[in-house]
């Protein structure tokens, strides 16, 4: 149940940014509906059945990670396969700290 409700912002840039991603998230739960219509599910299920899907997480040397991702099973399979998406089988992660050189909030 997406709504466009009224909003508080003070700029147009600010009101048609809000609607982008207002109109992206309707889309987004069309595409969702459309391909997942003959699995017998909401969207909101499929959501939640999907956000159970976890990685393992193996630490190698020289502080580097790799998340292995486990093949899905079940409805979560189902729901990947008729989006026509194959989750990585790895994530490799490497410890960098990242700056930013410019700040994006007021100290409060």
């Amino acid at each position: 149940h997406l709504e466009l409700r009224p909003i508080h912002v003070r700029t147009e840039k600010s009101t048609r940014g809000h609607v982008f991603v207002v109109m992206l998230a309707y889309l987004l739960r069309r595409e969702l509906e459309s391909a997942w219509k003959g699995l017998n599910t909401t969207v909101q299920e499929g959501l939640n059945c999907l956000s159970t899907i976890s990685s393992i997480e193996v630490i190698k040397g020289n502080g580097i990670s790799i998340n292995k991702i486990p093949n899905p099973k079940g409805l979560s399979a189902k729901l990947l396969s008729k989006l026509n998406y194959n989750l990585p089988e790895k994530i490799i992660h490497k410890k960098i700290n990242v700056s930013a050189r410019k700040r994006t909030r007021k100290p409060t």
